[in-house]
């Protein structure tokens, strides 16, 4: 339930970011965005599938640390985008707490 609900204030943060793109800044956060969707796309099965928990403790640090990067871009010209960020910021802290838990076990 959790990531359905986050993938939709994604889609639509990715909506915005899409139709605003000609402007200088939201380009930056879109291009950083979109590697923060491929890498989590990526996390997914390496985790899951293939069980390469290391490879994905990484992989979500990764992330973590785009999303930082993308609050912190947008929070003085797009509040909406930060904040509607940091829910997903949280998340994937928990995730990659919960993902280093498996990898040292």
């Amino acid at each position: 339930l959790v990531w359905t609900v986050l993938y939709v204030i994604l889609a639509l943060i990715g909506k915005f970011l899409w139709f605003n793109m000609q402007e200088q800044r939201v380009k930056r956060i879109l291009k950083f965005f979109v590697i923060q969707l491929i890498f989590n796309w990526i996390w997914t099965p390496i985790f899951f599938s293939i069980h390469l928990t290391g490879i994905s403790s990484l992989i979500i640090v990764i992330i973590v640390i785009i999303t930082a990067y993308i609050v912190i871009k947008s929070w003085r010209y797009y509040p909406v985008i930060a904040y509607a960020m940091i829910p997903y910021f949280f998340w994937l802290a928990f995730a990659a707490y919960l993902n280093m838990v498996i990898w040292y076990e």
